[in-house]
């Protein structure tokens, strides 16, 4: 099992929204051995590298653990993706 934490982060659907006050909150994790962070927000799954959680600091983070053949899974993701991005952007140049 590998730890992570899960927590709020608040996201909004423009910069005018978040201007005016319309960020609302979604629930994400952070795998800090791994760097991985994801959630899943309008639908989308989001996975990325970051050095730290990006929780909101009023709310409760709290320990999960995980399934090391999920992470596993994750780091897949990301990898694919790096490979796809860079064959996408010779393609597009």
């Amino acid at each position: 099992m590998v730890k992570a934490i899960r927590y709020l982060v608040k996201v909004s659907d423009s910069v005018l929204d978040y201007v005016h006050g319309a960020a609302y909150s979604i629930e994400e994790v952070f795998i800090p051995d791994e760097r991985i962070c994801f959630n899943i927000h309008d639908g989308q799954l989001s996975v990325f590298k970051t050095n730290k959680a990006r929780g909101d600091s009023n709310t409760e983070a709290r320990e999960i653990l995980l399934e090391r053949g999920f992470v596993g899974d994750l780091e897949k993701i990301l990898s694919l993706r790096e490979k796809c991005f860079k064959k996408i952007k010779k393609i597009l140049k």
